[in-house]
C-alpha cells in the first residue's frame, strides 16, 4: 500500500487533475474530499466527506490552499499533497456551477472583442484591444485546458468500470481511445 501513493500513474493523474481543479475553485464551491477512482481514495459514498469552500490561498506553484468548513471544523487542504484525504474534487453541483462561470466568462470576453471588431485592420493597435485578445486567447486556453481535465477524468472513470466489467464496450473503447479526444 505505501507503494501505491507514489505510484506514477497515481502521480501523474494528481499532477494532471489538481492544477486543473486549482484554476477554478471560488469561495462558497462545495467540494468533497478525496478523488473518486484513486487507488489510495479512503471513503465510502456514505463517509465521504463535503464541505464549503471559505477561503482560497493561492501558491507559487499554482495550486491552491483551501479552507474548507466540513461538518467536524475547517480543516485546510494543503496545494501540493497527494494524500488520499488532502486531494479534492468539486461537488457536482459545483462543478456545474463552474462550468457556468467559465461559460459566461468566455461569453462575456467574445462580447468585448466581438464589439471591437472594427479595429482588426488597424496598424496602430489600440492597447485596449491588444488587451481583450490577449484575455481572450488565456480565456480559450484555460477552456480547453478545462475540457481536457473533463476528459481525463471520464477517462480514469472509463478505466474503473472497465476493472471492475472488462465487457463493458463503451468504457474499454473510452479507456483504449480517449487520447483522440483532447487532441494528442
Amino acid at each position: 500500500m505505501p507503494s501505491e501513493i507514489f505510484s506514477e500513474d497515481r502521480i501523474n493523474n494528481i499532477g494532471e487533475i489538481m492544477p486543473k481543479l486549482s484554476d477554478h475553485v471560488q469561495v462558497g464551491d462545495r467540494i468533497f474530499r478525496g478523488l473518486e477512482g484513486d487507488p489510495m481514495f479512503p471513503y465510502n459514498e456514505s463517509t465521504r466527506p463535503e464541505g464549503e469552500v471559505i477561503n482560497v490561498t493561492k501558491k507559487s506553484n499554482g495550486l491552491v490552499d483551501l479552507d474548507v468548513k466540513f461538518e467536524d471544523g475547517v480543516h485546510t487542504l494543503s496545494a501540493g499533497n497527494i494524500a488520499g484525504d488532502q486531494v479534492w474534487e468539486f461537488t457536482e453541483d459545483a462543478f456545474r456551477n463552474v462550468l457556468e462561470r467559465n461559460i459566461k466568462s468566455t461569453t462575456k470576453s467574445s462580447d468585448v472583442s466581438d464589439s471591437a471588431a472594427g479595429y482588426r485592420g488597424s496598424t496602430n493597435e489600440n492597447p485596449e484591444i491588444v488587451k481583450l485578445r490577449t484575455t481572450l486567447d488565456n480565456q480559450i486556453n484555460e477552456m480547453r485546458e478545462f475540457n481536457q481535465t473533463i476528459v481525463k477524468t471520464l477517462n480514469e472513470m472509463a478505466k474503473d468500470i472497465v476493472s471492475l466489467n472488462p465487457n463493458a464496450k463503451f468504457s474499454s473503447v473510452f479507456a483504449n481511445e480517449y487520447r483522440g479526444a483532447i487532441g494528442n
